[in-house]
């Protein structure tokens, strides 16, 4: 009985057991299900919030960025950006006062714009004035008939100048532009005056030299007048050159003083001549039948002497006054100088002169004396050997003369020079530095020349205007220039 009893009680206790844990599972079940509804509904409340927060967010931050935005546009220059806020707070008035600013912003760009489109036009139009005034100025200067140049006030450094002003010196327009007026003028003390005027205002016409870049020197007139150019205040120097000019002057005045010495010394020559003749004859008469032991032997012969001397000035005279034009023959320059060594041989041995000759071929004749051109070339190269003294050099050469129509013959030696004092006195009559010249060598030989129809003209150099590194030697040059009969070619050989 007691096992079954055991056995009933235990049954039951088993079942109740199992129903307790049933009920509990079921428990469980139910709390876990209260548990995930209210963690469901707890991620739901807070995804809730996130959205109301985020949309609370949106509207608060969404105008200001895009007021961050249209910054950003306005600053990079697009006006053409608007905000688009409707609300009444304060984004909303912010949003309209930068909607206002943008819109003035336009305004004023699209003002600037045109009033900047109406600058440049007003600048084209100056810009195309002043191109047509520079055009003008520069056609006007290029084609000018004088050299100009446009030199700086203050330190007289050259600016601006024209084609003839690079003929007259013989620099480049780059060699200009980098030196002073200064440097053209050995005068500078005059330049300086002459600068000065123009600056106060003054329109001044002055004589100056020019030195050449080959160191010839120019006589020029000088124009200088103040004018802008630039945007500045600038000296407009206009140079003519006038040398040709004033070497036909004094051509002229020289012909003017030797024609009327020609006349004076004619009529005395002719009226001195026969006298002369007399005492010369009976000097001669009076040698022959006086012993040469006798005191007065040596007293006639010296009046035998003067008497010669006297008779050959008068000559010279008579030859300096003849004043009729050569019509002579066909006369070869070459031939003349090949004659007039050989008559000079005597002296160029006793002087020990080293002769050197350049004769061009091909040279026309010329129409002249043929004996008057040698004592030209005579007169010219005793002139020479006399001024060197022994062991001097004696060149001749003959050419094409730069002005057409003409052929050239210089004689030049290696002497002391002729100083720049009495240069352009070499051809009066009667000038000499020789304690024994008449003075009237070279006024015949200039005499001859003209009565050719040519020219002789004289360059010399002394050893104090130095030579010029070797370009410029020390010596005289004279240099006669014959009309040809016919116009050579220019592009002769030489027979150096």
């Amino acid at each position: 009985q007691m096992d079954g009893i055991y056995r009933n009680v235990e049954e039951t206790i088993v079942l109740f057991g199992d129903r307790v844990n049933d009920q509990v599972r079921m428990a469980e079940a139910d709390a876990r299900a209260a548990f995930t509804f209210m963690a469901i509904d707890g991620v739901l409340a807070v995804i809730a919030g996130c959205a109301i927060a985020v949309a609370i967010a949106g509207q608060i931050t969404g105008p200001v960025h895009r007021l961050a935005e249209m910054t950003r546009h306005i600053a990079q220059g697009d006006l053409t950006q608007r905000v688009d806020v409707r609300s009444a707070d304060e984004l909303g008035v912010l949003a309209s006062s930068f909607n206002a600013m943008a819109t003035e912003l336009a305004k004023s760009r699209a003002e600037i714009e045109e009033y900047s489109r109406s600058l440049e036009r007003k600048v084209a139009d100056r810009t195309a004035e002043l191109q047509q005034s520079e055009h003008k100025y520069r056609s006007l200067m290029e084609n000018a008939g004088d050299a100009i140049f446009l030199v700086s006030p203050s330190d007289g450094r050259m600016l601006e100048m024209n084609r003839k002003a690079e003929v007259l010196t013989g620099y480049t327009r780059s060699e200009l532009l980098r030196m002073s007026i200064r440097d053209l003028f050995p005068r500078e003390a005059s330049v300086r005056v002459l600068l000065g005027q123009a600056a106060a205002g003054l329109n001044n016409v002055d004589s100056h030299v020019v030195a050449r870049k080959d160191q010839r020197r120019l006589t020029v007139e000088i124009s200088t007048s103040p004018i802008e150019f630039s945007g500045q205040k600038v000296c407009c120097s206009i140079v003519h050159d006038v040398t040709e000019r004033r070497e036909l002057e004094r051509q002229v005045m020289q012909a003017d003083r030797l024609t009327s010495l020609g006349h004076l010394a004619g009529g005395v020559a002719h009226e001195l001549n026969n006298p002369l003749n007399s005492i010369l004859m009976n000097a001669n008469l009076v040698l022959e039948v006086t012993p040469k032991t006798s005191e007065s032997h040596e007293d006639v012969r010296r009046i035998a002497e003067d008497a010669m001397r006297c008779k050959r000035i008068i000559d010279e005279l008579l030859d300096f006054a003849r004043q009729s034009r050569v019509e002579g023959q066909h006369v070869v320059l070459n031939d003349v100088v090949t004659k007039t060594l050989g008559l000079m041989q005597h002296e160029v041995t006793t002087q020990r002169t080293r002769v050197e000759t350049c004769l061009a071929e091909g040279l026309p004749p010329v129409r002249g004396d043929l004996g008057q051109m040698q004592q030209v070339l005579v007169n010219l190269m005793l002139n020479a050997i006399q001024a060197m003294g022994p062991g001097g050099s004696l060149a001749i050469e003959t050419r094409h003369s730069v002005e057409p129509g003409f052929v050239d013959v210089s004689v030049r030696d290696s002497g002391p020079g002729i100083p720049v004092a009495i240069r352009e006195r070499v051809f009066d009559p009667f000038f000499t530095t020789k304690e024994k010249g008449t003075g009237l060598g070279l006024s015949v030989c200039y005499r001859i020349v003209e009565r050719h129809g040519g020219r002789i003209k004289v360059e010399s150099r002394t050893p104090e205007e130095g030579t010029d590194g070797g370009k410029q030697p020390v010596g005289t040059c004279f240099t006669v220039s014959f009309p040809a009969v016919t116009q050579g070619t220019g592009h002769e050989n030489s027979r150096c």
